[in-house]
């Protein structure tokens, strides 16, 4: 027969395991709804600081699995802080290979190399929580208490347990929109910003530049040979020296400018907080550049060139963004058409002279 104290010590854990639910109902609510990253870790962690009075709730993650690179570029200042990433040797010295949460309250220290270096808080019980991506563990989730008695390695885990397998299956879903959005504003064969997204950035920093009286110029580059380049080569080898070229424009460019795939053998460089004279300058440099990297395909060296068309806020003709881009194409076509004017010269002289 259950004595009262039994009976009244059952319906208060019945009622504090209630009240655990409850809580993580509305932490799991939070996170379902989240299709990025940095938003879904964010809401992960803060609301389970707030729902269930912790100090602090972190992420320890294993160098080098998927998510580094994502989680780690987070802009936000809440996740920055709260994210750690370490070795998979000393993970797993820690936390294991399996996915069971562990509570730790003894030899506490040894476990502070899970926490990010900037908050080596005074914790007297943490919660270890494994979580995976695509069924393989990525890291852990980490609660931290003042308390000892918080997390006691005696403790039911039901809970944890549950919490880990919903935000692994959550993980598996944000990256799955990740992808996508990635994808939506992306050229699939160079993995520039498409053309889609230039003309919306155009837009902004066109708005910007005459809200602030700071001046936006704009390059209109144009691959020089690539149908030559095709027919000898094949199109594979075209693709290629797009791809080259992508990663030419990426490493010359600033921080702040944005480089575009138009279309075809068509890119545009958006160049913030630069007038005219400095866009020339890019141009002659990004030139410059492709013409000393030839790309190597196959064992065949095949020289690369480009052609560059200049605009810019400071021209009396650009009142627009269209505009820009306008007079940016017609620059780009003078040079080339002033390129097919000398190379008919120049093979005039040579049947002159033979």
């Amino acid at each position: 027969m259950v004595s009262d104290f039994e009976s009244d010590k059952i319906l208060k854990q019945s009622q504090e395991n209630v009240s655990i639910a409850e809580r993580l109902f509305d932490v799991e609510k939070c996170i379902l709804a989240q299709t990025s990253f940095t938003e879904f870790f964010e809401k992960l962690l803060l609301t389970l600081e707030e729902r269930f009075s912790l100090p602090f709730v972190w992420l320890s993650l294993i160098k080098g699995r998927d998510t580094n690179d994502i989680v780690t570029s987070a802009t936000s200042p809440h996740v920055e802080r709260r994210i750690n990433v370490i070795t998979e040797t000393a993970f797993q010295s820690l936390v294991g290979t399996e996915n069971t949460p562990r509570l730790i309250n003894r030899d506490i220290d040894n476990y502070f190399t899970l926490l990010p270096k900037k908050n080596k808080i005074l914790f007297k019980s943490i919660a270890i929580i494994p979580i995976s991506f695509h069924h393989t563990i990525i890291g852990s989730l980490n609660l931290g208490d003042y308390s000892e008695s918080r997390f006691v390695p005696s403790m039911d885990t039901y809970f944890l347990t549950q919490l880990g397998v919903k935000i692994s299956l959550c993980l598996d879903n944000v990256a799955a929109h990740e992808a996508l959005a990635y994808l939506s504003t992306r050229d699939a064969l160079t993995g520039l910003l498409n053309r889609r997204e230039m003309e919306k950035m155009l837009e902004k920093e066109h708005s910007r530049s005459i809200r602030y009286g700071i001046p936006l110029s704009l390059l209109f580059i144009d691959c020089n040979g690539l149908k030559s380049i095709n027919d000898e080569y094949g199109h594979e080898c075209g693709d290629s020296a797009l791809q080259a070229l992508s990663q030419h424009f990426t490493a010359i460019i600033r921080k702040d400018d944005m480089v575009f795939r138009y279309g075809g053998d068509e890119f545009i460089i958006l160049l913030p907080h630069q007038g005219t004279k400095d866009a020339r300058a890019v141009a002659r440099r990004l030139i410059a550049f492709v013409a000393d990297h030839p790309l190597l395909y196959q064992s065949t060296t095949i020289p690369l060139s480009v052609s560059c068309g200049v605009s810019s806020t400071e021209m009396a003709s650009v009142s627009t963004s269209q505009d820009l881009l306008t007079a940016a194409d017609k620059n780009l076509y003078t040079k080339k058409r002033g390129q097919k004017t000398a190379v008919r010269s120049d093979e005039a002289d040579a049947k002159h002279h033979s």
